[in-house]
């Protein structure tokens, strides 16, 4: 490998088969609301960490601007716990969100302050998914 860099990941792992019960412990160092992402479609129904507590257009602010929160803005504590392969939500601050009705897709990388702060990762999870999607999370 040539050159230099820095790696910082703040996002605590826990991985293995008994993962899952480190959930209830985890959940109590963050206050009484954590954004918790999990597959199923949960996450379409669900509010995101950034637009929750922000008092304006969240779209325009966050997906059409590429904006990050203002630095005194609230934000959700963000937890994940893994059910796809591949795509690395595990470990980073992006997101991809879809407006519907315009049939509108729209990913964004968010600041370091959106990290989950923790995510569970058991292996058993991936094969829970539909095949399709379990192989394109090989290729992602």
């Amino acid at each position: 490998m040539q050159g230099n860099f820095s790696y910082h990941n703040p996002t605590k792992l826990y991985f293995g088969d008994e993962s899952l019960n480190y959930l209830k412990d985890e959940l109590t160092h963050f206050g009484p609301i954590v954004l918790l992402n999990y597959g199923s479609g949960s996450v379409k129904r669900n509010a995101v960490a950034a637009s929750v507590f922000y008092d304006g257009d969240y779209w325009d602010k966050f997906w059409l601007k590429q904006e990050q929160p203002d630095a005194d803005q609230k934000l959700l504590p963000v937890g994940c716990i893994l059910t796809m392969a591949g795509t690395g939500s595990e470990m980073n601050a992006g997101t991809v969100i879809t407006d519907a009705e315009n049939t509108f897709k729209v990913g964004h990388v968010f600041d370091d302050r959106l990290m989950p702060k923790f995510s569970i990762l058991n292996p058993k999870f991936t094969m829970t998914v539909p095949d399709n999607q379990m192989k394109a999370g090989i290729y992602d």
